[in-house]
């Protein structure tokens, strides 16, 4: 069963997505919208992107189970670039909730 926070999260990071980078201030326009129409989230939101950070974790796992060397690389680095970011998506969150 999914996390219903945990795919608004995964929903705020794509929507804030760009080709190498993240839009911090879509990011945070998506988060405000959310919190207007259904309040604050109930859980702790850093261990949310964590969360995250474990599905893209597992999708990392399966491709390298399947030898997908395609797309092994760009998931390394979009792993490492979420990584990079979550105190800042966490920052974003406190500083609108």
């Amino acid at each position: 069963m999914a996390n219903p926070t945990c795919c608004m999260a995964e929903s705020a990071l794509n929507f804030s997505l760009n080709e190498s980078s993240y839009d911090y201030d879509k990011y945070k326009v998506y988060l405000e919208s959310y919190i207007a129409v259904y309040g604050k989230v109930k859980e702790n939101y850093k261990e949310v992107l964590f969360c995250c950070m474990n599905g893209k974790l597992q999708w990392y796992n399966y491709l390298i189970s399947k030898k997908n060397f395609d797309n092994i690389y760009g998931m390394t680095k979009d792993l490492i670039m979420y990584y990079d970011n979550i105190e800042k998506f966490y920052n974003i969150y406190k500083s609108i909730s």
